[in-house]
């Protein structure tokens, strides 16, 4: 760190000797709000510039996606979610006033700027006014229910989209106001958190301010904000998503898809190379550990695993779309342009509806039911994977709406050399100045992910000459390229090939990708089907069926297959085009929809019949809290739903052992030394859960009312017995309790299917809130039927079903899929 403030400062200096020579620093070389924002001295100039919202236009298929979202959940949200309505902290009121509405109204100015709506665009409005009438004297702004600094990072996100787009004088101003707010009150109000977590937003937002006005005392404040974030260099570096901190924050899956942007946003500040090179290292982790085929990486919501039916979070969607573009302009590597493809046309499909009236808050890889039951995830929300308005955790359902516009918005970019770019491939129009100073618009026009060719044609204002840069996608090794019919030179596929010439009205450049077949490996050797960016799961059956009916279109389902799905392919891995035959389809308008997709590949597979749902088992699991849940052992037991068991864990100094039943070696033992002494409690999630014959060494404990103070919920003490009706989250802690470096704690534990409840101990600091404590939890989850697959066997298997032909659609047509195959023996 001391290299780090060292090299900064001397850039800090010499950019405020710079700024006293300047007149009026703030409106120095601004440029119009409709025109990209380079960085100044000294931050590093980049290969690519961010173009101003609105600059490029959605065609084709991808704009009636943006369409389909204006008449679905982001056209009727107001209506839907509480958060929105009129009582809203955001809009003065007595209601949500953290990040709800923010994340929504991001959405919203992306959505009604991109389309050009002038409804959604009034829409917006009051959202922004009342934020900027908000401002307080001293700079701050936003409700008075809550001083936290990470929702107001999503307004200064949301404010420069709004700029961009309407010039509004108010905005630099305001922005300034609150920046100088930060820079005097973070030395004695630090981040935390979330701002902790999510700071590449607000440096992010602060740079920009910078590259406009040239106040050299913003870049004090970035390099203020990057050193009180958390070490994402490092954490991305050194694979410290886990181990190194005790709070969650560094492996939320969603914290780390915004984090991605971090450390190549401050490297424009640093000029560290370890900051340049964090995005790459810590993808090669995330990858090994945490990938998936759609491009996404597991989390539920913490970072998860490799199994095929862990899943991953929408909100993750978007923020990852949003910071590899972010990466990709600095970074300048063509190879994120095909990360950004891989989610926003996999995962992000995946995760709503084909008329976006619904979503899912996760989506799994293998996914073979959508039902209201336990799923055995970290963060398990029993609705999760089904489509509806309301689906999982409410945070999606407002932070969703961004990312089929912010895709659009990252299509293109400007280049530091008077040009343009192409970062993403999508039907599209560009409009910006080239050279200097020249309109030109460039119509893309393309089926692509479902086609392999992509038209531009140049409209320059006049003749100029400017580089455009096209990039090849590293999975293309035979690309061609021409201009007016002349084919280039050889393109390099994961590179951009620059066309520098001078560009006249209806030039035109034409992009010819061949899509290969290609198979990659995945748990237990099974076997996963790409073609281009789009990857392929196997068509079903799909029955959907109406469990809750909401106001107009937007109601939530469970989805069942009415087909089979246990299927091996018979498939040459390394030569799949042998195997496996393409059928092209019309790209209508909606090509999400399963029953008009436009690509299918067809296999020939054989049923297996031992290939089923995942058997239901119970766990036993050990954890600390200290205001976070902190995962110490864990382990699968036999265990019936609605049964007593008794639970007993054994404690001596720093050392664990839990008993199960009538289990004479521990089910699991453990060691930690982070609290010595405190209470005793008991503690449910998601179940209803009885406690019965509760002893601390042999002896029984009071079971009266009196005795405990409750949290959350409603419990019941009777006759010996505690109790507590199925609650979020549920806690009892024993008055006047202290257990101190030796002792045994038990009880008898009844548990409802799919939720968990169990003990607490050496418990302290308690308020409500599930992990809002410190101390220490054992807890019992007993299974309740299970609607998730099986891992898929290890291939090679073998089969005397009879060989059938299925088909494979993307990824995104589906709520029902199976993307990794068990492969059948040669």
């Amino acid at each position: 760190m001391m290299k780090y403030t060292m090299k900064f400062s001397t850039l800090l200096l010499l950019t405020l000797l710079a700024s006293k020579m300047a007149t009026s620093p703030a409106l120095a070389d601004q440029p119009s709000h409709r025109q990209p924002v380079a960085n100044r001295a000294p931050l590093a100039e980049t290969p690519l510039v961010r173009l101003p919202i609105g600059s490029v236009r959605p065609q084709g298929w991808l704009l009636r996606q943006l369409e389909l979202q204006r008449e679905g959940l982001t056209g009727s949200a107001e209506q839907l979610y509480d958060a929105l309505e009129a009582n809203s902290g955001w809009l003065g009121g007595s209601g949500e006033g953290w990040e709800k509405s923010p994340y929504y109204t991001k959405g919203l100015i992306a959505l009604a700027y991109t389309l050009d709506d002038k409804q959604l665009q009034e829409r917006s409005e009051k959202w922004v006014s009342w934020v900027l009438s908000s401002q307080r004297d001293d700079g701050f702004f936003g409700p008075d229910s809550n001083n936290d600094w990470w929702p107001r990072m999503v307004v200064l996100y949301y404010l420069r989209d709004y700029y961009e787009a309407t010039g509004d004088t108010r905005v630099v101003p305001f922005l300034t106001r609150y920046f100088r707010h930060q820079l005097t009150n973070l030395p004695n109000r630090p981040l935390t958190d979330w701002g902790r977590a999510r700071a590449g937003d607000n440096i992010e937002i602060v740079l920009w301010t910078y590259n406009l006005t040239g106040e050299a005392w913003l870049l004090q404040l970035a390099d203020l904000l990057a050193k009180q974030a958390y070490p994402w260099t490092e954490i991305f570096t050194d694979n410290q998503f886990y181990g190194r901190f005790e709070e969650f924050h560094p492996h939320h899956i969603v914290n780390v898809s915004q984090a991605l942007k971090f450390s190549p946003v401050v490297w424009q500040l640093s000029h560290h190379a370890a900051d340049r090179n964090a995005y790459a290292k810590g993808l090669v982790h995330l990858n090994r550990q945490y990938g998936r085929i759609d491009g996404q990486i597991s989390g539920t919501e913490m970072l998860s695993g490799l199994s095929s039916t862990d899943g991953v979070e929408l909100c993750a969607d978007v923020e990852r779309i949003v910071s590899t573009a972010v990466a990709a302009r600095i970074l300048g590597d063509a190879t994120l342009g095909d990360e950004i493809e891989q989610v926003a046309y996999n995962s992000l499909p995946a995760h709503v509806t084909k008329d976006l009236t619904g979503i899912t808050y996760y989506q799994l890889q293998n996914q073979v039911q959508c039902m209201n039951t336990p799923h055995g995830f970290e963060q398990d929300y029993h609705n999760g994977i089904m489509p509806g308005p309301y689906s999982g955790f409410p945070c999606c359902c407002y932070n969703w709406h961004m990312g089929w516009p912010k895709l659009v918005e990252s299509l293109w970019a400007a280049t530091s050399q008077g040009g343009l770019a192409t970062v993403a491939y999508g039907p599209s129009t560009v409009e910006a100045e080239v050279a200097g100073g020249v309109s030109v618009r460039i119509v893309e026009a393309t089926e692509y992910p479902f086609r392999d060719t992509i038209q531009l044609t140049v409209e320059p204002e006049q003749p100029v000459k400017f580089p455009l840069m096209v990039r090849i996608p590293a999975w293309c090794s035979q690309p061609k390229v021409s201009v007016n019919g002349e084919q280039l030179a050889v393109a390099v596929p994961g590179q951009y090939l620059t066309i520098d010439r001078e560009w006249k009205a209806n030039d035109t450049v034409k992009l010819e990708l061949p899509m290969p077949i290609r198979t990659s490996r995945w748990v237990n050797n099974s076997i996963g089907i790409q073609r281009g960016p789009l990857t392929y799961g196997l068509e079903f059956d799909e029955q959907w069926h109406r469990v809750a009916d909401h106001q107009g279109p937007f109601d939530e389902f469970t989805v069942t297959p009415g087909s089979d799905w246990n299927y091996a392919l018979e498939i040459d891995a390394d030569q799949p085009e042998q195997s496996l035959s393409v059928d092209l389809a019309e790209v209508g308008e909606v090509p999400w929809a399963l029953e008009s997709a436009p690509v299918v590949l067809k296999a020939h597979a054989r049923k297996l019949s031992g290939w089923g749902l995942q058997q239901a088992k119970g766990q036993v699991v050990l954890g600390r809290g200290n205001h976070g849940w902190h995962p110490l052992k864990s382990e699968t037991a036999t265990l019936a739903a609605n049964q007593p068991h008794k639970l007993r864990v054994e404690v001596d100094g720093p050392q664990f052992r839990v008993y199960v039943d009538d289990a004479e070696q521990p089910v699991l033992a453990g060691s930690d030394n982070e609290f010595g002494r405190g209470s005793i409690g008991l503690r449910a999630y998601r179940s209803t859960a009885r406690f019965e014959d509760i002893r601390v060494n042999g002896e029984p404990v009071a079971s009266g009312s009196d005795a405990w103070t409750t949290y959350d919920a409603a419990w019941k003490f009777d006759s010996g017995t505690i109790a507590v009706d199925e609650h979020l989250t549920a806690k009892a802690v024993l008055n006047q309790s202290n257990v101190g470096r030796k002792f045994t704690l038990e009880a008898t534990v009844t548990v409802s299917g799919g939720g968990d409840a169990g003990l607490l101990f050496r418990v302290g600091e308690a308020a409500d809130g599930l992990d809002n404590y410190q101390g220490y939890y054992v807890g019992i989850t007993a299974p309740q039927s299970h609607a998730d697959a099986a891992e898929p066997p290890t291939s090679p298997v073998t089969s005397s079903e009879p060989l059938e032909e299925v088909r494979l659609v993307p990824f995104g047509s589906t709520k029902l899929r199976v993307v990794y195959f068990p492969v059948l023996e040669d």
